[in-house]
């Protein structure tokens, strides 16, 4: 129960119960989620010493046993079934051979939530007081179980909510900062097919008056490698099988689902569906639909709050695109629509507020980096951004830089390295976006040595015709490994040395002779020139 895996408590406490009760079978029904049947939820046979699970009864088919029960029920002790004349003992007792039985309720939220059955077979049995204790107290800790549950449950579902605010919050950033396109509508889809984990998320443009009235805005698929851009998705033109489903989707406030089972749903949305309008001013400009692979990922009545508000910010930003196309058209249209404008302005404020404090975790996020984040003026060199990093590598802090001026890297730089830099910078001005500038820099500690840093070095900005303005960089520090190089390096000379001479006489060996007279030989045999060789016995 402590894991929160509610299965393996129930098959734990039917097999403990049957076993210390000495009866057939032990089993644990709950209610289904309309009450209209039982569902088995684990049934331990001891003869067989196996489980089962998953068979159902429907309450109808006994309504004299399965009668309306109150919220508290004392639990029932039949030592004999013969005298049962009850539909629910004809039917399925006595075909089981049951004899007699022991059921008591289990609960949750002070609800009946199920029954836990305890079923002597063969014969009629007298039911000790202590076995009942012990019955009642298996039960009660299937309750337990429940509880625990439906508090993990409870707590999931808060942190879902959490969740979905705070990607609800991310929109209206977006649409605060952001022109309305299909880019951010893009966006949006995405946002909403990972939250509700749907197959696919389809944002539809709708034009009543246009020849296509229903256009493609954006479409997302998680599952395929890249989201599916909106100018390959078809363009529906109404039908009459098509336009009686558009009106019920109008018409439910809080969306339209494939359990509604209409002959007018268009073949595209598959099995399991919901379908929302998206509203601006109090009538739809579009829709959103998400498909699912089972109908029981689809949101409930309960989680369908925020997926509404999703509905209504796409339906500002499908606005926000048909405004700005009339602009181009007619720009005296938007004269008109001010007033109306005047509470998206609201919301952009509020957007904007939300977006100070995305900003504000953004930058703790780069201030917690291991490397150096910087954005330097690609033409002086002039720093706009550094993250703390920069304290902790190399002493210096962002005021330092600034006191510094233009080109502070070349003067912290060591003057081995200012030509390479130099040219490194070149280089970046020539390459296109995405490409990067890698390069190994020596630079002066505040407090004095140097320390061997990595640079990565891409384009940030240009200006209007396409010259870098901007460029953005990350440093890491490799001064240990740029040692332990150095230090290779000096050993491998070493063992070099060491290989081309003798060790008792430290007199060049055979493999420097060969090395040397092989490298003579090439020299003279160029020039033609003759080669002399002493050979000198120095034994006696």
């Amino acid at each position: 129960m402590g894991q929160g895996d509610v299965a393996v408590a129930i098959a734990q406490l039917t097999c403990i119960a049957a076993e210390a009760l000495a009866v057939e079978r032990v089993s644990v029904w709950l209610y289904h989620d309309r009450n209209d049947q039982l569902i088995e939820a684990n049934t331990y046979v001891l003869s067989q010493r196996c489980h089962t699970a998953g068979r159902q009864l429907r309450i109808d088919d006994y309504p004299d046993y399965f009668s309306p029960q109150p919220a508290h029920q004392h639990y029932q002790v039949r030592e004999s079934t013969e005298d049962m004349a009850d539909s629910f003992a004809q039917r399925w007792l006595i075909p089981r051979h049951v004899g007699a039985l022991i059921t008591v309720p289990v609960y949750q939220q002070g609800q009946i939530a199920g029954w836990v059955w305890y079923e002597h077979i063969d014969q009629p049995r007298q039911w000790r007081d202590e076995e009942q204790t012990f019955a009642i107290a298996i039960a009660n800790l299937i309750t337990t179980a429940l509880g625990h549950q439906f508090y993990q449950q409870q707590q999931g579902t808060v942190q879902q909510h959490q969740h979905r605010v705070l990607l609800l919050s991310d929109t209206l950033k977006a649409i605060g900062s952001v022109p309305s396109d299909g880019a951010l509508l893009q966006q949006i889809a995405q946002q909403i097919a990972s939250l509700y984990q749907a197959l696919s998320c389809e944002i539809w443009r709708y034009r009543p008056d246009s020849s296509a009235p229903l256009q493609t805005a954006a479409a997302y698929a998680p599952t395929a490698p890249d989201s599916v851009p909106a100018s390959t998705q078809p363009n529906f033109v109404l039908s009459p099988q098509t336009e009686p489903f558009l009106q019920a989707v109008m018409a439910a406030s809080d969306g339209l689902t494939s359990e509604a089972s209409l002959s007018s749903t268009p073949t595209e949305l598959g099995q399991h569906w919901i379908v929302l309008p998206a509203l601006y001013g109090g009538q739809p400009n579009g829709f959103v639909s998400l498909k699912f692979p089972q109908a029981e990922r689809i949101p409930t009545e309960q989680a369908r709050a925020h997926l509404q508000d999703f509905a209504i910010q796409i339906g500002i930003v499908l606005a926000h695109a048909q405004l700005l196309e009339q602009e181009k058209n007619q720009q005296g249209t938007l004269n008109r629509q001010h007033k109306q404008l005047q509470r998206e302005i609201i919301e952009r404020q509020q957007a904007e507020q939300a977006w100070q404090e995305s900003q504000r975790f953004i930058q703790s996020i780069l201030d917690a980096s291991t490397n150096i984040l910087y954005v330097n003026n690609f033409d002086t060199g002039e720093n706009f951004y550094v993250n703390r990093c920069l304290t902790s590598v190399l002493g210096y802090d962002v005021q330092d830089l600034r006191d510094l001026g233009p080109h502070y890297l070349e003067q912290l730089s060591h003057p081995d390295d200012i030509l390479h830099m130099r040219s490194q910078r070149v280089k970046l001005s020539h390459l296109d976006d995405g490409e990067i500038v890698e390069s190994e820099y020596r630079f002066r500690h505040q407090h004095g040595g140097w320390r061997w840093l990595l640079c990565r070095e891409t384009v940030f900005h240009r200006d209007s015709e396409g010259r870098p303005t901007q460029i953005f960089g990350t440093a890491t520090d490799i001064t240990q490994r740029k040692q332990a190089e150095v230090a290779l390096h000096e050993v491998n000379r070493e063992l070099h040395r060491l290989a081309s001479i003798d060790g008792l006489t430290e007199v060049a060996n055979r493999r420097c002779f060969d090395k040397h007279l092989n490298q003579e030989w090439e020299n003279l045999r160029h020039s033609n020139t003759p080669l002399t060789l002493i050979l000198c016995d120095i034994d006696y």
